[in-house]
């Protein structure tokens, strides 16, 4: 299989026996460069080379990633009887990957590049090592915490992590160089992939990796605690979570439709809402008539978004404006369906083309601690009536 990978391009305007079914095909989850490889469909055939050079098939079994040795026909072995370059290539080759499991207990990853083919390509300054060797591992931690990965002996690989997905997923980490250790968050049972370059004047040698997790939350778990506001499960900026997990930044598209974007406020903090919040694209979704205190007409046919908040003691919960471009309303409500739920409240009564520093509005509803409310930031008037707006949330 070894050599098959060498010179599949060159075997492709070979003639095989029809009977030997599929060989070679496009794979997509190979190199983004469409380079041509085997795919391993249990019970189809691949080519392959005998020792001897003769063209011959192998077939895909039912264990991921492993062929049968190369043969002239169903029964019929190599004229040699030697397979094609050695033993079945392992899961290892190509992805998804072999499967590791890793823990608070070390784990160990033995390999050789020796004989390995290039497959997939990273991003940033891994891109860069598209066409050396590679191996790939799928991890599956059982604890969320910091996973730690570690080279030891004296061949150091290029290391890069993605989550997700074994070629298109977001690329964690990056280190081109053969570090000797470096670490990346991960959330239990979730899937990662972890990718070994060849680096140096060969390109390929013999590796070894501990892997070993440290259990304990972050940003970007998916989980909020302690002083967190949000935790959309990335570090991403101007997405709804700031990078920090401290402050709501950007628009979400939760922040389109119910139960709306997550805002937690911790005990004793002043919750930010700001740095690219707007009612620009927005889409209707909070439409209900008669709202007592709120200058918004009969009905609201503006756009909006739509904030599910929960804090994490009870009080006041006080949502006032600290900046904008246009007229709003802030609608408090127990609940998000804006027909079956009651509203606690409503600001809305700045004076036409009023807003920051000129007038601010402020909604002061009573709250219980741990429980979801809903808060909506909605123009007023026409339905062209948009902007956008800056917010402090906070329990008093």
């Amino acid at each position: 299989m070894k050599i098959f990978h060498a010179i599949a391009l060159s075997l492709a305007a070979l003639a095989l026996p029809v009977v030997f079914g599929a060989c070679a095909s496009n794979d997509p989850n190979g190199s983004s460069s469409g380079t041509t490889k085997p795919v391993c469909i249990v019970g189809q055939n691949s080519a392959c080379l005998c020792a001897s050079g003769d063209t011959g098939t192998k077939e895909c079994l039912a264990s991921e990633g492993q062929y049968t040795e190369c043969r002239l026909g169903p029964t019929t072995p190599c004229p040699t009887g030697a397979p094609d370059g050695g033993p079945a290539a392992g899961p290892e080759e190509q992805c998804p990957g072999k499967a590791v499991g890793v823990s608070a207990n070390a784990t160990t990853i033995k390999g050789s590049l020796t004989n390995a083919v290039a497959e997939l390509k990273g991003e940033s300054a891994c891109a860069a090592l598209e066409g050396n060797a590679d191996h790939v591992y799928k991890l599956v931690s059982t604890a969320t915490g910091a996973l730690k990965i570690d080279q030891k002996g004296p061949y150091k690989a290029a290391l890069y992590v993605r989550k997700g997905d074994c070629t298109g997923g977001k690329q964690l980490r990056c280190d081109p160089n053969g570090p000797a250790s470096f670490s990346v968050n991960v959330v239990a049972g979730r899937e990662y992939y972890l990718v070994v370059k060849g680096v140096g004047s060969s390109g390929a040698g013999d590796y070894e990796l501990a892997l070993q997790v440290t259990s304990g939350g972050f940003c970007g778990d998916g989980q909020v605690k302690d002083q967190e506001v949000c935790d959309d499960e990335n570090n991403d900026a101007m997405d709804g979570c700031a990078a920090g997990c401290n402050e709501i930044e950007g628009i979400a598209d939760s922040a389109n439709s119910c139960p709306g974007q997550q805002v937690v406020i911790p005990v004793a903090k002043v919750v930010k809402v700001s740095n690219g919040n707007t009612t620009q694209g927005a889409k209707n979704t909070f439409n209900k008539s008669g709202i007592s205190g709120c200058s918004t007409g009969s009905t609201n046919v503006t756009n909006d978004r739509v904030y599910t908040v929960t804090p994490r003691k009870t009080g006041k919960l006080r949502v006032r404006q600290t900046a904008g471009d246009f007229n709003l309303a802030i609608i408090g409500q127990d609940g998000c369906d804006p027909n079956a739920t009651t509203t606690l409240g409503c600001a809305g009564n700045c004076g036409g083309g009023q807003f920051p520093p000129a007038c601010a509005e402020d909604l002061l509803v009573n709250v219980t601690a741990d429980k979801a409310y809903t808060v909506v930031v909605e123009g007023q008037g026409t339905s062209g009536n948009t902007g956008t707006y800056a917010l402090e949330m906070s329990v008093e």
